[in-house]
């Protein structure tokens, strides 16, 4: 990486195009996959010049890296509020809110769904900062569900990557489901069971 970004927040007009930077390069990543994205085709949807985006990012992995730590941020800022794992329905509400979020932002189902499906170096990256924060949050929940007989019997991490990946399958390809199905077609509907059919999945 030749230019790392300064330490600090940048100036608020910088904060505010590099905020739309991020967005459309997680769109433009889920899209088209980290090979298949160039920054020149993020500058354009974020109608910035290429070079404004090497200079805050320094780099295609630098900008990734930047998409990877928002997607990490907007994640915590919603299951923040969750409660504590031996709360009565503390795993309920993680899904619910989980699955809410999926339903509000589609793409970053897909952009996760890319970046874990690799494993290299982006992979190891992106599982440090969301997936080994969301496998503790849902593990410690699982297990305790478990033992008050309210989840299924079985390995917790299996229970959550096997949750996980159906989460993130089903959310990435609602526009082929719907093809069959006149449930995925309405946000109300398609919310409804995918949350129905995820619970199922880890609850009793």
């Amino acid at each position: 990486m030749k230019e790392t970004r300064r330490r600090g927040r940048p100036p608020l007009g910088q904060e505010l195009k590099a905020g739309t930077i991020v967005e459309k390069a997680t769109f433009t990543f889920a899209e088209f996959g980290y090979e298949g994205t160039s920054l020149r085709l993020i500058a354009e949807r974020a109608d910035v010049d290429v070079a404004y985006v090497g200079r805050l990012y320094g780099s295609k992995l630098g900008l990734w890296k930047a998409t990877i730590d928002g997607v990490a941020e907007e994640l915590v800022d919603r299951l923040r509020n969750l409660p504590e794992p031996d709360v009565e329905d503390a795993l309920p509400q993680a899904i619910a809110v989980l699955c809410n979020h999926l339903c509000d932002r589609p793409e970053l189902a897909m952009f996760m769904l890319n970046e874990f499906a690799d494993r290299d170096e982006r992979f190891e990256y992106a599982f440090e900062k969301i997936g080994a924060m969301m496998r503790g949050l849902f593990v410690a929940r699982i297990r305790v569900a478990q033992a008050r007989g309210k989840a299924p019997a079985g390995d917790p991490d299996f229970l959550f990557y096997a949750f996980a990946s159906a989460m993130a399958m089903t959310a990435a390809t609602r526009p082929y489901l719907a093809r069959f199905t006149e449930t995925a077609r309405k946000d109300d509907s398609y919310r409804a069971e995918l949350h129905r059919t995820l619970s199922s999945i880890l609850l009793r």
